[in-house]
């Protein structure tokens, strides 16, 4: 009995990893794009961000990664991206590397 409960938990396990890999090798939507696309922008029209971030936008999250061009610009990407429609959440992973 105990070998079949076990069987049971991994199967569910397997299967529920096998969605989450299949939803993130989803396509954006068209939402999510279009959120992309503003936020590019927003951080385009500041020149102290510079052109090394990226911008992923997965059901309205948006994450951020790269690297600012100075350290002092981190804590102004979150409000920044949030002046666009539609974002539920900001995850920023963008390091400024020490010196």
């Amino acid at each position: 009995m105990k070998s079949h409960a076990l069987l049971l938990c991994r199967l569910a396990l397997l299967a529920m990893i096998g969605t989450s890999a299949a939803q993130a090798n989803e396509a954006p939507s068209a939402s999510d794009q279009q959120i992309t696309r503003e936020v590019k922008e927003l951080i385009s029209e500041h020149p102290e961000f510079g052109n090394m971030l990226t911008v992923q936008t997965r059901n309205g999250v948006v994450y951020l990664g790269g690297t600012p061009w100075t350290q002092f610009t981190l804590p102004n990407l979150e409000p920044l991206v949030r002046q666009a429609d539609g974002v539920a959440n900001v995850v920023v992973t963008a390091v400024y590397p020490e010196e």
